[in-house]
């Protein structure tokens, strides 16, 4: 009996500690599996690169900076099904780049201080949720990219792709679900997004 529960809290105690690994990440890497970064501050001169589709990074509030110098934070190309969360992204020419990617879902990152937050390149169907941006000259710039949803909780944005994107969690919701302040009151318009932004979570 007592080395049956010697084994299980040995298992215990290993599952902890693999739970609990972090890796930092590296200049110009690029990312083929799941990776969970160590929460520090980082000089990624070049930036990282996502090598495969469906791998999630979380940065764990990790600061990814870099010199001001005409590059990207993060670039994800020709991939689908990739989720980047709760990142710190600074000083890059562009903060995220997506060049020919869908599925994609960039959420709890705050983009600071690049020229631009985020920028699209023939990439539909992905998602920018709960992010954050002080961009220097503009939080999104993009080309021929559509069906992307994009809420920020600092501000909302208003271009001309927001006519093919969905910019702004009301506007969301007054599409999708084809609400209108005539027949639908504040309120409910309200909880309905609530629910939307618990269910994407």
């Amino acid at each position: 009996m007592k080395k049956r529960l010697v084994i299980l809290l040995l298992v215990i105690l290993l599952s902890i500690q693999v739970s609990g690994y972090c890796t930092p990440p590296k200049d110009g890497k690029t990312i083929f599996t799941n990776t969970d970064f160590c929460s520090q501050s980082y000089q990624l001169r070049n930036g990282i690169r996502i090598g495969q589709n469906e791998v999630i990074i979380n940065c764990n509030g990790a600061i990814i900076q870099g010199l001001f110098q005409g590059k990207t934070g993060i670039l994800i190309e020709n991939k689908k099904q990739v989720t980047i969360k709760n990142c710190m992204i600074m000083n890059y020419e562009i903060g995220i780049e997506l060049i020919n990617s869908t599925n994609i879902t960039v959420t709890n990152v705050a983009l600071i201080r690049n020229q631009i937050g985020l920028r699209l390149e023939k990439s539909n169907d992905n998602t920018f949720i709960k992010n954050r941006d002080i961009s220097l000259r503009k939080p999104v710039k993009e080309i021929e990219s559509f069906e992307n949803i994009f809420q920020y909780e600092n501000k909302n944005i208003n271009y001309d792709f927001c006519r093919y994107n969905t910019c702004n969690e009301l506007e969301k919701i007054k599409r999708v679900k084809q609400y209108s302040s005539e027949n639908y009151s504040l309120k409910e318009i309200l909880m309905e997004a609530i629910r939307i932004w618990i269910n994407e979570s």
